[in-house]
């Protein structure tokens, strides 16, 4: 023990004697670590309890590192010159992956609300030139951040003697104390991932790290990691069992697209003064084309906003195995294929809550383009046979058109001026504004996604009419959430419950028939979405599915949604008024919008409700709160 308390005595008193060395540590393992903390819990609301445990697992890290340097000054000198190298990186490397992790922690946070994980991480750092591309940084800002990273690293070979303290301190200690302390290091950061991996410790369950690598263990910020009450599951597990296929129905072909972020009222379709779906609408000219009026997501986020389409729930009934339309249609011995632009194999089990399919390709199962690039799912399309009449088919297209990282093919768009909105910093609520005169080049930068969505849609419509699989099916377009455009000063989604964010179409043409038209309904929900085509297939949904099939008649009901804390509902009546609901769980407050009279949600009218139907919504919602 007395001679560990003097090596660490004599490693302090040599850090001290080069101030220019301990600043160096000082700034990068410690000022940078606590600026990325301040934004994680200032802007992204992470509880201020969990910057000490980072602290402290940042801080091993740097021991471990520290500890390596200094057996490389001590013990390195065989190496010549390489001795000098190593120096050099084992000081700047460990600094830049952390560093880059934080810049990609932030970009997941903005981005989709979460921490991202190890493996969608690792996508991203692959593909780091097109998403910088995407955010559009200039060629030659990136080459000037190359060439000062190079001048950097030239400068530090020549000033490593002076800058590192752990050649400083290598000096001063007896080999058997630098032996000691090095082993404590590298034994200090490797057993807290050790007895993590081994289930015997615990980060905060908002540690970023831990979140990265045991992403199981973060249940708040990671706003649909809930705890699925015990009884959904076991009601889920016996329709599961139970669900068998109807002997007869009309094997149509289905086909399933989803616009990431794609907004209704940003569409031609729906009335949007810019034309952004001219395609879309000549298609809509020759067939039997049905579109829902009003159709809000259960949430602001993809993940939630996919499983409610495919397993008709609202996010406080998702199961951990849900029975999905996938599911249901393979049953009645459809083949499945799902066709994803962007990654869905590393977000947070999406894949595997799609169930079995018979094929499955996104941004990660390709090697040639950027992940969220469109074109993959032409290219996938193009490689599919002529459908030979056999067994129906379902699709599933998602695209990323419309996102603010997905990959736009013209440069600068129909829309002009543009800027993507996904390069401006975040606020605690979403990104803002630089300026006034930035709101519309942002509109227009959406604007353009949505074009080209009509674009890509269009084209894969056509290629899938020629291989012959719509000369009998269902077409059926939706979006997993709808996106924040400057109202209420913010862009971008994943946060708030205001209707910018919830807004989605659903738009349902026959291809090869005609059929009835929907009800009068004057609200509706993506948990219809999978309900409305069994209807147009004669299948029964699952007694567990929540939506409605919109052909039926228009009946009153509440439509649940949720982001994080802000839980609320839609209370539908059959007359002609709309109200929105919702109470913020954190900050204790309660909002009543009448949508018919207040589309833009400018006044709260709480105090002016019954007493009676506030309770029943407070009742309802709270039932429904999965935000802990």
């Amino acid at each position: 023990m007395r001679g560990f308390l003097i090596s660490y005595f004599s490693l302090g008193c040599a850090l001290l004697r080069s101030r220019l060395a301990i600043s160096v540590e000082v700034f990068l393992w410690v000022l940078v670590p606590a600026g990325f903390l301040y934004k994680y819990v200032s802007t992204f609301g992470a509880d201020c309890a969990v910057v000490v445990p980072h602290l402290l697992l940042v801080f091993s890290l740097w021991l471990a590192f520290f500890s390596f340097r200094m057996l490389n000054w001590r013990l390195g000198s065989w190496l010549g010159r390489g001795q000098r190298l190593l120096g050099v990186g084992l000081f700047v490397l460990p600094f830049l992956m952390l560093f880059a992790w934080y810049v990609l922690v932030l970009v997941g946070l903005a981005s989709w609300g979460r921490v991202p994980t190890w493996p969608l991480l690792q996508v991203y750092l692959f593909q780091g030139f097109y998403l910088i591309g995407v955010l559009g940084v200039s060629t030659w800002a990136l080459l000037l951040v190359l060439s000062g990273a190079i001048f950097l690293f030239g400068w530090g070979c020549r000033k490593i003697l002076s800058l590192d303290s752990a050649r400083l301190a290598s000096a001063k200690l007896t080999l058997p104390g630098l032996i000691a302390i090095s082993l404590l290091g590298v034994a200090g950061a490797g057993g807290h991932f050790a007895l993590k991996a081994l289930g015997l410790d615990d980060f905060h369950p908002q540690e970023p790290i831990g979140v990265s690598f045991f992403p199981n263990s973060a249940p708040k910020l990671q706003t649909h990691a809930v705890s699925v009450p015990p009884l959904v599951d076991a009601i889920e597990r016996e329709a599961f069992n139970a669900y068998g296929p109807k002997k007869s129905f009309n094997p149509r072909n289905v086909v399933l697209i989803v616009g990431d972020a794609l907004r209704a009222d940003h569409m031609g379709m729906y009335g949007y003064s810019q034309p952004t779906t001219p395609l879309l609408e000549a298609a809509a000219v020759l067939h039997q084309t049905l579109m829902a009026s009003n159709t809000r997501s259960i949430c602001a986020e993809s993940s939630c906003g996919l499983m409610a389409i495919a397993s008709s729930r609202p996010l406080h009934l998702l199961p951990n195995k849900p029975l999905t339309l996938h599911e249901v249609l393979r049953r009645h011995g459809y083949k499945v294929h799902l066709i994803l632009s962007g990654d869905h194999t590393n977000f947070y089990g999406l894949k595997e809550a799609y169930g079995e399919v018979d094929s499955y390709s996104d941004g990660t199962t390709q090697a040639a383009r950027y992940i969220n690039d469109d074109l993959l799912i032409m290219d996938r399309i193009d490689e599919l046979p002529q459908y030979s009449g056999g067994a129906p088919v379902m699709f599933q297209f998602h695209f990323m058109s419309a996102h603010g990282l997905g990959l736009k093919q013209e440069q600068g768009g129909l829309f002009l001026p543009s800027v993507n909105y996904y390069r401006w910093s975040m606020g605690k609520n979403g990104r803002k504004s630089p300026s006034l005169e930035d709101i519309p080049k942002a509109v227009n930068y959406y604007d353009n996604g949505v074009l080209q969505f009509d674009l890509f849609v269009n084209r894969a419509l056509e290629r899938l009419e020629a291989k012959g699989y719509l000369d009998n099916a269902v077409v059926v377009i939706v979006a997993d959430h709808g996106e924040m455009l400057g109202e209420k000063d913010f862009f971008g989604h994943q946060f708030r419950v205001h209707e910018p964010v919830l807004n989605i179409p659903f738009i349902l043409q026959r291809r090869g028939y005609s059929g009835e038209e929907f009800g009068d309904w004057k609200f509706t929900s993506q948990i219809d979405v999978s309900p409305t085509i069994l209807h147009e297939l004669d299948i029964d949904p699952p007694s567990v599915w929540k939506g409605e099939a919109l052909q039926l008649p228009a009946r009153s009901r509440f439509l649940h949604f949720q982001q994080a804390p802000m839980v609320g509902l839609y209370s539908i009546s059959t007359e002609n008024s709309i109200l929105k609901y919702w109470k913020d769980l954190e900050q204790g407050g309660e909002f009543v919008f009448d949508l018919s009279e207040d589309p833009s949600e400018s006044s709260n009218i709480v105090d002016m409700v019954d007493l009676e139907v506030m309770q029943e919504w407070r009742r309802e919602v709270m039932s429904s709160a999965l935000f802990k």
